[in-house]
């Protein structure tokens, strides 16, 4: 009797370890594609213009770390893929770090600092959406506002508004990844192409 337990024992453990899912796979958007160069140097000093990037705003529903499809007006969350942090911290590091990649002048930063900075970027991400078309293809759309706010209280505020699209494959969660990013880039070059403070 206890040769009979111990073999159905083992043979449940066998059967409930062949049905685990298969682990987690964290993800984050890659800062190594923002600049080639493999050596890059600050040239920023102590009296460069500081630019500080406030927090990104996301719509709600997609402020997690889950990973989210949309086919017609379902949603669809990744089951084993997550981000490695909330979406919009995700994004704020993000632009963070391709702004100051393309401003090497500049100290910019998502990090408070002492004393008022030369200007603020505020950006609200209104609309971030992955449309799944079928056949491992989808449609990504990012719209956009974005208010650069000098310290100069006499300097006019630079207010932008601006929508982006990209195809591509979404075969799996790097590939959505992948495609976000892209609308990302999108935005950043054209953040950068007005004055930042």
């Amino acid at each position: 009797m206890n040769k009979f337990l111990t073999f159905l024992s083992l043979g449940l453990l066998v059967i409930l370890g062949g049905c685990t899912a298969p682990p987690l796979q964290y993800y984050t958007f890659n800062e190594n594609n923002i600049n080639q160069q493999t050596n890059r140097v600050t040239q920023y000093s102590e009296t460069s213009p500081t630019v500080i990037i406030t927090p990104v705003t996301v719509p709600d529903y997609l402020d997690t770390t889950d990973i989210v499809t949309r086919s017609n007006n379902i949603l669809h969350h990744s089951v084993n893929g997550r981000m490695s942090s909330v979406l919009s911290v995700a994004i704020t590091d993000y632009i963070t770090h391709a702004l100051s990649d393309k401003n090497p002048t500049l100290f910019i930063t998502n990090q408070r600092q002492v004393g008022l900075p030369t200007s603020q970027i505020m950006i609200n991400i209104s609309h971030l959406d992955v449309q799944d078309l079928g056949n491992q293809h989808g449609m990504a759309t990012l719209e956009a506002n974005w208010s650069i706010i000098p310290r100069n209280e006499h300097l006019p505020i630079n207010k932008q508004k601006e929508s982006f699209s990209a195809s591509g494959s979404i075969t799996n969660d790097s590939s959505v990844i992948k495609l976000e990013q892209i609308l990302l880039n999108k935005l950043i070059n054209q953040i950068n192409k007005t004055s930042l403070y």
